[in-house]
């Protein structure tokens, strides 16, 4: 399927005409699916998650790292996921569907059994992402490391699809202003108190980068299409304002 970026998605999606799909297995997620054919992910976690998960793809996606598109949703009241007591919450984060590779599937000459098998040996090893034939693997370790810089209270989650890319996902818990997270504490840039040169290399790639990019992406990340204004909005600006501070002092110590 198709992979949008995050801003080329309709800044709002009300979904009064949509099917909808109830939750298989243990996670209480929905899928919706539009007009178009297109399916959504409904975590149902409300407008304070949402907000977060969307800036954080529109900074991670303006960096190159491969990272789950989502735009915001305003539910009605006669949605299924209101009708089902799944939410209470209109305001939600709607992620764009994508197929993940089973945990158990082998295929042939399996690039993602390969990698496993090299994390065995070498986990949080940046050597060992450069050289996997999973397409975007390098971003497992900067995607990690950019959420140290965003306050990340607990590290995202990883999908690989079935052509074998990597996703990352469920970053709905960056900017927790007490997360107290710093890019040199990273498991891919420092472990037991010893530098990973490869690791280090790519922090401060990540950081120069970072510096680089428009003052128009920090602000698009903290703005709300009309009629969605979420709760515990507040404090967001100061933890986007912050993720330049921390990328700049990261390199001057760096390079000290």
């Amino acid at each position: 399927m198709n992979f949008y970026p995050s801003r080329s998605l309709p800044a709002l999606l009300i979904p009064d005409e949509w099917r909808w799909f109830p939750p298989v297995g243990k996670l209480p997620f929905w899928i919706g699916e539009d007009s178009k054919g297109t399916q959504w992910l409904i975590k149902c976690t409300g407008g304070f998650r949402s907000v977060r998960e969307r800036a954080f793809s529109l900074i991670a996606q303006e960096l190159g790292i491969s990272c789950q598109s989502s735009t915001f949703l305003k539910l009605s009241s006669n949605c299924p996921p209101f009708v089902s007591g799944a939410t209470t919450d209109c305001h939600q984060l709607a992620i764009q569907f994508l197929d993940e590779h089973d945990y158990e599937e082998v295929c042939e000459n399996c690039p993602l059994e390969e990698l496993r098998k090299s994390w065995k040996d070498k986990p949080f090893d940046v050597g060992i992402l450069n050289t996997s034939r999973i397409r975007n693997a390098i971003d497992i370790a900067r995607g990690e490391m950019l959420g140290m810089l965003c306050e990340m209270f607990e590290p995202p989650g990883r999908l690989f699809t079935r052509d074998h890319v990597f996703v990352q996902i469920d970053n709905e818990l960056m900017f927790a202003c007490e997360a107290c997270a710093n890019l040199w504490d990273s498991v891919w840039v420092r472990e037991h108190g010893k530098i990973k040169p490869y690791g280090l290399t790519e922090a401060i790639r990540l950081c120069e980068c970072i510096l680089s990019l428009r003052d128009e992406i920090f602000r698009e990340a903290i703005e709300l299409p009309d009629g969605y204004r979420p709760k515990m909005f507040w404090d967001l600006r100061t933890e986007i304002d912050a993720i330049r501070p921390k990328a700049q002092a990261f390199l001057q110590r760096a390079r000290s």
